[in-house]
């Protein structure tokens, strides 16, 4: 979300708050009474640079806007690492890398929605909210199955999921198909991804892990 306030205009009745991007012209986002002279944009999406304006209203009509002023979002992982650390440096206990003694890098827990005191576990069957991606053997089908949270991709995470197999742990590439998806919020997703059919005999073992990519 974005906060915006100003100076009080004389007689004004209302404000009406706009916003653009560099890709698109000047929209109203909200209106505040003659009182309340900030307003909080929750529309705001991640990463993006906007630019906002206000203009005052009354029973004579709309003043000129105002100056604006331009802001640029935090993304969602910028952001996971100040609510969790404090701090938005790529740089030490808040880098995409460091584990901080709990055995799972912090862009893993931000990719399935971990906290940065999480430990590793594996999500749970279907139902679960968070945790590590959880590999299973289908008995009837013999094919791998892949259980992981994936942040939404409407949202804009700023990361990139792929499921890979290998048969040997040396070449991994992507394979199979997503066979479910299920919404756990606005931000995150249950995906299940199965491993493509193969002929009978035709390999004797089978590996599957997810990437995530900044």
């Amino acid at each position: 979300s974005v906060s915006i306030s100003w100076i009080a205009a004389e007689r004004a009745s209302l404000y009406i708050i706009e916003r653009r991007t560099p890709q698109t012209n000047w929209i109203a986002v909200g209106q505040t009474a003659v009182g309340q002279t900030y307003y909080i944009d929750q529309t705001a999406e991640p990463a993006t640079i906007y630019s906002y304006r206000v203009t005052a209203r009354n029973a004579n009509g709309d003043s000129a806007p105002s100056n604006y002023t331009i802001v640029n979002t935090w993304s969602t992982l910028a952001d996971w690492r100040f609510q969790n650390y404090g701090t938005l440096n790529n740089q030490g206990v808040a880098s995409s890398l460091a584990d901080n003694g709990t055995g799972v890098p912090n862009l893993f827990k931000f990719a399935f929605n971990m906290s940065a005191s999480d430990r590793f576990y594996e999500v749970h069957s279907q139902g679960g909210i968070k945790g590590m991606p959880n590999i299973q053997l289908q008995s009837e089908s013999g094919l791998l199955q892949v259980a992981f949270i994936r942040r939404r991709a409407e949202r804009n995470p700023g990361i990139v999921y792929s499921v890979e197999y290998s048969n040997n742990l040396t070449s991994w590439a992507v394979a199979g198909r997503e066979i479910l998806t299920a919404a756990i919020d606005e931000d995150f997703e249950y995906v299940v991804w199965e491993d493509d059919p193969v002929t009978e005999g035709a390999r004797t073992s089978r590996f599957a892990r997810v990437k995530v990519v900044e």
